[in-house]
């Protein structure tokens, strides 16, 4: 199993070109509860900045939560390609290998947890996470 958050790309200053990511502390709960379980969570975020690129972005930035602290709102994706941050596709493929077998009920409880780490809204998290159940064999 692999969980992944999806993130819009934030533009701090658009002169610059620099795009920024969010990892705020509700990504940091669900990963926490992941990482208890031995669960990898990501968090993806087209490297597009302005409404054109969105549409047919092919390239995008993919950020293991466990793999580092983001302890700033805007964090800037070029720091942290800089600081080997970024996942490649190969570091995706080995964090799925390396995730653990669930079952039904082993991932409904995991499903569970995580979701308690979250707080209490109306219509659920405001972050929704993308599961992504691989079968092997």
């Amino acid at each position: 199993m692999l969980v992944m958050f999806p993130r819009r790309p934030k533009l701090n200053d658009p002169d610059s070109g620099e795009i920024y990511v969010t990892i705020n502390w509700e990504l940091e709960a669900f990963n926490k509860a992941g990482e208890e379980k031995g669960v990898p969570v990501i968090a993806g975020c087209p490297r597009a900045v302005d409404i054109w690129e969105l549409s047919n972005c092919q390239n995008y930035a993919w950020l293991a939560l466990a793999q580092s602290n983001y302890h700033e709102y805007l964090n800037p994706i070029s720091k942290m390609e800089k600081n080997g941050y970024l996942l490649e596709k190969e570091d995706i493929l080995a964090l799925v290998r390396n995730s653990p077998v669930f079952n039904l009920e082993s991932f409904k409880n995991f499903f569970r947890d995580a979701k308690e780490t979250q707080p209490y809204r109306m219509y659920g998290s405001q972050y929704k996470a993308v599961y992504f159940l691989i079968k092997t064999h």
